[in-house]
């Protein structure tokens, strides 16, 4: 009885590693999941929905890949620092770029399937703010032999900007400057050059000045 029980014992366990062997080394189709890495993104960009933590790849390959990959918990990075160079735009991973990428990370046993989202997109737009500058105002055109003098000589830009360029618009990008009147008048108009696309001249005062002409 115990002779019979040991036989029926060992065949069940030889029977269970041919089982296991064989699911071991069997092709099939099964899902791995894959971390997202992102990094060049500007921490205050605002996106119209999050990026995915993770996504889903469907391959073919046999069991004893399979465990491995799973196992070594596979994760794949992506560089999005050209995309924010715009004020606005989009972000858009496409199915193509994925697949060339998760293919690099897969065993060359391994055939891709599919990926779960197709395709990774989001649009973006940086935040924006307003910046004072308190600039000098200049004269051109002054005939020679003649001074002019401004009344103020000073004035306050205000300008339109991305938040994250706040620090890099300083009053060396802007001109503010009057033009030597052709005919006596009481005050002359304030113009305004902005030296730099990062930034717009929404208001400026004053719009007028007065002046006095030395000889």
């Amino acid at each position: 009885m115990i002779k019979q029980l040991l036989t029926y014992l060992a065949f069940v366990a030889l029977a269970t590693l041919i089982w296991w062997g064989h699911a071991y080394n069997t092709v099939r189709d099964n899902t791995v999941e894959v971390r997202m890495i992102y990094t060049g993104r500007p921490s205050d960009v605002k996106l119209s929905q999050p990026l995915p933590e993770f996504i889903q790849i469907h391959i073919l390959d046999d069991g004893s890949h399979l465990r491995h990959l799973q196992r070594s918990k596979p994760s794949l990075t992506f560089d999005l620092k050209n995309y924010f160079r715009e004020d606005h735009g989009e972000i858009n991973l496409s199915n193509e770029k994925l697949r060339n990428a998760v293919e690099d990370i897969l065993p060359e046993t391994s055939r891709l399937v599919r990926i779960e989202p197709e395709n990774i997109r989001a649009a973006y737009q940086h935040p924006r703010t307003e910046k004072v500058l308190t600039v000098p105002i200049r004269v051109r055109n002054v005939p020679k032999g003649k001074k002019m003098h401004l009344f103020p000589n000073q004035a306050e830009v205000t300008l339109q900007l991305r938040l994250d360029q706040f620090r890099e618009v300083t009053e060396k990008d802007v001109n503010v400057y009057c033009e030597y009147p052709q005919k006596p008048t009481d005050a002359i108009p304030v113009q305004v050059e902005v030296k730099t696309t990062k930034a717009k001249c929404t208001t400026i005062k004053p719009e007028k000045v007065e002046y006095i002409v030395e000889i």
